[in-house]
């Protein structure tokens, strides 16, 4: 579940491959939007106009909250904006999708063949891969955009 970030909507994970967008104030449910594979983790971008979907295909479907229309969809196994994507090179785990303060990249976590779990570090305009951070499993922004730090079975701290 996320919230929109001035709080008046929030969406829901579905086992129907479904995203539902509900009113906070009244709870009715505003839309549901089918996705192509079962959803796993949800994020508002900071201007609330955006919803990040990843699903268990690894990609992450953005969203356009004004249209109910998908904008894009990336794979966070390649970085490539295609569908279907390729599924052998690493495998979405349940975690959240971590969107910096700003809205300018955002995490999603992964779990590579060896079992060795990393954080794909991207650009939330177009998708692009700038990194992939070793052996973490979560990943929070500092508040000022300072600071990410992740955990595993340490805690490292990053300079985005």
């Amino acid at each position: 579940m996320a919230f929109s970030p001035d709080s008046r909507y929030f969406a829901t994970l579905d086992t129907d491959r479904s995203v539902k967008l509900w009113n906070a104030g009244t709870g009715a449910r505003i839309i549901t939007l089918r996705t192509p594979a079962p959803a796993q983790a949800l994020a508002f971008t900071p201007d609330g106009r955006t919803l990040l979907v990843r699903d268990q295909q690894q990609s992450v479907v953005y969203w356009n909250l004004q249209t109910y229309q998908r904008d894009r969809t990336i794979s966070v196994a390649t970085g490539n904006s295609l569908e279907p994507v390729d599924t052998n090179e690493a495998t979405a785990i349940a975690q959240p999708i971590t969107l910096s303060p700003d809205g300018q990249t955002f995490v999603v976590p992964l779990l590579l063949p060896s079992s060795e779990p990393v954080l794909d570090l991207r650009q939330t305009e177009g998708g692009d891969r700038l990194t992939v951070l070793d052996a973490a499993f979560t990943a929070h922004f500092s508040p000022d955009n300072r600071w990410l730090v992740t955990s595993a079975t340490t805690i490292q701290i990053w300079q985005p």
